[in-house]
């Protein structure tokens, strides 16, 4: 199986600006730059999911596509921390204001609301058969359950990686560039370059025209893109330098 690994270089000036930014100010533009990245990668799993064809009892299409979102991370938020995550949310749970319910549940399997299936559409769901005692007439039940292929539109949205990663620095840069405008900052041309490694030459190839196809379409100008081989480590490499001015 192939493997992929982005290596970036030619940050230290980045990292020294943004070390120089009041704490509350440089969470706030982290976020917004992992924000960036993060959609493309939350557009990829919502094109990827599958689409229920037509309404039918407790469900609609279009449920589960809805649900996919970029979050942010409570856990690095209280490490004081920045992060965000793209997954499937839940639908929404009750409401009670001093004890009393103001908000029925929008949750569970009758609710046309919750996509709460989509763990099988990801990772598949084995066939079963299992006995459930009714509440009602205290009668036992058998229940099978069909086999699930899993979809995998989160994992598979991952390959867009790389064009997050080009989407989280442009993000950075523009920040930057504002602020060089007022003065605040040492306009200051720099560029960095991002290695794209793989044991497959194709998909190294294809990670290096995403991150170029970013970047240009940014009007950001890419000053070489080089392919090349390492028989040592049977990887292929390709080096995108792109000039920040």
């Amino acid at each position: 199986m192939a493997s992929q690994t982005l290596r970036i270089q030619g940050l230290d000036d980045l990292k020294q600006k943004l070390a120089d930014i009041p704490r509350s100010l440089r969470r706030k533009v982290f976020r917004s730059a992992l924000g960036a990245g993060a959609i493309i990668i939350r557009d990829e799993a919502r094109r990827l999911a599958p689409t229920l064809q037509k309404s039918r009892q407790s469900r609609k299409p279009g449920t589960l596509k809805k649900a996919i979102l970029v979050r942010t991370s409570k856990l690095s938020t209280r490490s004081g921390d920045v992060g965000v995550f793209v997954n499937v949310r839940p639908a929404k749970g009750a409401v009670f204001k001093k004890g009393v319910l103001v908000k029925e549940s929008q949750r569970g399997k009758d609710s046309e609301n919750d996509p709460y299936y989509w763990q099988w559409l990801e990772f598949g769901r084995k066939a079963n058969t299992f006995y459930k005692m009714s509440s009602k007439t205290k009668k036992i039940r058998k229940i099978v359950v069909g086999k699930i292929k899993p979809v995998e539109f989160l994992q598979n949205a991952a390959n867009k990686l790389p064009e997050a990663l080009g989407a989280f620095e442009i993000k950075l840069s523009s920040w930057f560039d504002q602020v060089n405008s007022t003065g605040n900052t040492k306009n200051e041309a720099g560029k960095f370059s991002i290695q794209c490694c793989s044991n497959d030459k194709k998909q190294a190839d294809d990670v290096g025209k995403a991150v170029v196809d970013c970047f240009s379409s940014a009007h950001y100008e890419v000053l070489d893109k080089k392919s090349s081989y390492d028989e040592n480590t049977d990887l292929y490499f390709l080096t995108v330098v792109v000039l920040f001015d």
